[in-house]
């Protein structure tokens, strides 16, 4: 029953989320009174005033945070929040931890996960690191140790705390279903990591682990020559990926065309299961397609107040089911 209640929920509420042709409508705006009369229109704004676009841009701050109360308090796993919020929380928890060790008295912090930023800032102020999940415990320990040998870089702390992220996320990627979308996306940042270093030794030191990738297929995208990396990936679900890098080393362009695909990978991996009725794939998608339209309105808003050319901010767009 509690499957059908939260899936029959979130079907609802996706029909109220913004289709793609609504966001390129919102794109077309000059002003910001146009963007509130479609915003209205889409039943958006929930009556709030807006006066400029940093206004849309407190509001939108203002949705994510009422998606995360949604996650917290409307699931049908503890660990479902949990997957969803690691991220503010492993952001909230680097930025307090460099901003301590550097004796700065500012935190640039994201919105609250499941951790309080007060609590955040008490445990690393008093070093008890036992008190967060054992990744973040291990993580920060890790990073003390770097300290003490002068070995602090930003580019060893940022590997060390996105490795602690992905290797929490397995964890608690308790279902089959997020198991599976979990070393998908894994494998496609471990394929991302090698293909962009193309260095054996640098990518075996910044590698997530909980991929299902095995040690030959990554160490040929650091080391061997596309048309060897294209056979060795011929039968692989990863094939299309490493087309699109390939093509870019050839073409001698940007990932650009790779990162767009693992933008949208979360929608892509779930519009196989936008007909299941049954299990958490109903709630699943909904949760990820509704971080994508927050995402969406932030790009489309920043590019606005930065009066970008309007095909870029559209072609920026991530995808949304239709």
């Amino acid at each position: 029953m509690n499957n059908i209640y939260f899936n029959g929920r979130c079907k609802a509420l996706e029909t109220k989320l913004l289709s793609l042709v609504q966001l390129n409508e919102i794109v077309k705006c000059k002003e910001v009174a146009e963007v509130v009369n479609l915003l209205n229109s889409y039943n958006f704004l929930k009556g709030e005033s807006v006066a400029n676009f940093q206004d849309l841009l407190v509001l939108i701050e203002r949705e994510e945070k009422e998606f995360l109360q949604f996650l917290k308090r409307t699931t049908p796993n503890p660990n479902f929040a949990k997957f969803f919020t690691l991220k503010y929380d492993y952001f909230n928890v680097e930025s307090i931890y460099i901003a301590t060790k550097l004796e700065k008295d500012s935190y640039p912090t994201l919105l609250e996960g499941q951790l309080k930023i007060d609590t955040i800032i008490d445990l690393i102020k008093s070093q008890k690191y036992n008190l967060l999940s054992p990744q973040m415990e291990n993580c920060l320990k890790y990073c003390d140790e770097l300290f003490k040998k002068e070995q602090f870089t930003g580019f060893s702390i940022d590997t060390a705390f996105k490795k602690a992220l992905y290797e929490e996320m397995a964890e608690s990627s308790k279902t089959k279903l997020l198991k599976k979308y979990t070393t998908f996306l894994i494998d496609m940042q471990n394929i991302s990591l090698a293909s962009r270093l193309r260095d054996k030794t640098l990518f075996q030191t910044v590698r997530l682990r909980g991929g299902s990738l095995k040690d030959e297929v990554l160490f040929s995208l650091c080391t061997d020559e596309p048309a060897e990396i294209l056979m060795r990936t011929r039968n692989s679900d990863y094939t299309s990926a490493i087309k699109l890098i390939v093509s870019a080393w050839e073409k001698g362009e940007t990932f650009f065309r790779f990162d767009y695909m693992f933008d949208c990978f979360p929608i892509s991996f779930f519009d196989k299961y936008k007909y299941e009725t049954v299990g958490y794939a109903p709630y699943l998608r909904y949760c990820f397609l509704k971080e994508t339209e927050l995402i969406n309105l932030r790009i489309i808003i920043e590019g606005l107040i930065s009066n970008r050319n309007r095909q870029r901010i559209s072609n920026e767009l991530r995808r949304v089911y239709e």
